[in-house]
This record gives structure tokens, sequence and C-alpha cells, in this order.
């Protein structure tokens, strides 16, 4: 004895409409993202955690042996509040971004996007995916994270 489900709903495609179908499905869908920008990271930090800069220290002393059977590790940063302020864009080809806050400077090179992102919005909510890095120049040690991906948000609405 079967019994009706309530709400309960299915659907059919006769066998001739299945490639149709397929390729009607595949073109509505070619632009979505299905996760394929998810990234395996290892540490999660606010952008204020006191110890940020002791993991890039750390994590950069470690470099040399990153390889194709060793990854880098990736640092997930969330809540860095910065401004247009913050944002400087540099290079010879201005597509560099560099942000500085708490004494870590974020960087992401060939950057056209990143900028146009950022101009959107004076106040900035910025949460990045990115690799540890330690910048020495003239005897002077800053650390660094070299932005991988990122995700935007305006910042009035932030709390």
């Amino acid at each position: 004895m079967s019994r009706a489900i309530p709400n309960a709903a299915g659907i059919s495609i006769k066998d001739k409409d299945l490639e149709s179908f397929h390729n009607y499905a595949n073109e509505k869908l070619k632009d979505i993202d299905f996760g394929e920008k998810q990234y395996d990271v290892n540490f999660i930090c606010k952008a204020n955690e006191s110890y940020l800069k002791d993991l890039i220290v750390d994590i950069d002393k470690y470099k040399n042996i990153y390889s194709q059977q060793n990854d880098e590790p990736f640092i997930y940063i969330h809540d860095i509040n910065i401004t247009s302020k913050d944002i400087q864009i540099i290079g010879k080809n201005a597509d560099t971004v560099k942000i500085e806050k708490f004494g870590i400077y974020y960087m992401k090179f060939h950057a056209k996007d990143f900028i146009q992102d950022l101009a959107q919005y004076d106040d900035i909510k910025l949460e990045v995916v990115g690799r540890a890095n330690i910048n020495e120049w003239n005897n002077v040690y800053t650390p660094q994270i070299f932005i991988d991906d990122y995700q935007i948000k305006d910042g009035r609405f932030s709390f």
C-alpha cells in the first residue's frame, strides 16, 4: 500500500530530450561558481590578532621547503577594516595593491579587478586568503600577506 506524501513532487524527462536538456542546463549554469575557489586554509585569524605577525614570521622561516608535494600554507584573515586612504596603488603598471593594517602589508599583484572592486566603497570590510611572506628592504623586515583571493563588503553595514 503506498501513501501520498504531502508537498512531494516529481519530474521526468523523455530519453530523446535528455541531450537537449543537458545542453540547456550547461548553457544556463556556465557562469555559476560551484565552489571552485575553495581553499584548504591552515590558519584562521582576525586582522587585529596580536599573534598574526609572529605567525607570518614563523611560516616564512620554512619558505624553502614548499614544493609540489609540500604546499605552502594558506591563511584566512577576516575583519580587515580599511578605508580608501589605507589603499595604495603601486608599480610600474599601477596594478599592484598595497594595504597596511596593524603593521602587516596585504599585497595583490596584477590586480586590476581588485582595484575596481575596492573603488566601490570608502569604508571596506575585507576578507582575504593568502600566503605569508617577509619583505626585507634596507634591513627592515615587514610581514606581508600575498592575497590569493578576497571578499569585499561595504564597511558601513558591518558591525
